[in-house]
């Protein structure tokens, strides 16, 4: 019985980062589940079913960190903050957030903070298209809500004033 569900686990966890990238904290949680599942109790299956992903290949937070921030500035860029506290809610160390947001600025594709936030403002020109001092307050709460720090959007609003909407 303890082979079989061993390689049960393991079989288990090896379809479930099939699907897509998963951190260790999600793999952990997915084994315990699947464990009681199968009506077990003894979570040091989950340990040798985790490190045989991990011999495997199945686990790195790292690889998990840089497709989760390429997929979400992808589809619904966001700031530096946001992004932290999304893969600290993931149970990502915070070197390795580190890392990853800061090769996101050095990469080959690699954006910084600035040029992201710039352009979100950009293609909600039309929406800010109001009064100076509105515009200002309509984009410091748009790019707060996306996770920029406030120091990037003060360089977002005083890059504004270049560019008038209103002509």
């Amino acid at each position: 019985m303890t082979d079989t569900l061993l390689l049960a686990l393991i079989e288990a966890g090896i379809r479930f980062v099939s699907i897509h990238p998963r951190s260790e904290k999600d793999i952990r949680a997915y084994l315990l589940k699947k464990l009681r599942r199968y009506h077990s109790e003894d979570e040091s299956y989950i340990e040798q079913a985790f490190e045989r992903l991990s011999e495997l290949g199945y686990v790195d937070d790292k690889a998990y960190s840089q497709a989760f921030v390429a997929s979400r500035n992808a589809h619904n860029q966001k700031g530096n903050i946001l992004l932290r506290l999304e893969l600290r809610a993931k149970g990502i160390a915070p070197h390795i957030i580190d890392e990853v947001l800061e090769s996101m600025t050095t990469g080959d594709e690699g954006t910084s903070e600035y040029t992201r936030a710039m352009q979100l403002v950009e293609k909600k020109k039309n929406v800010f298209n109001l009064p100076i001092l509105e515009r200002k307050r309509k984009i410091f709460s748009y790019l707060s809500r996306r996770g920029f720090g406030s120091d990037t959007i003060r360089r977002v609003i005083d890059g504004d004033r270049e560019n008038d909407y209103n002509t």
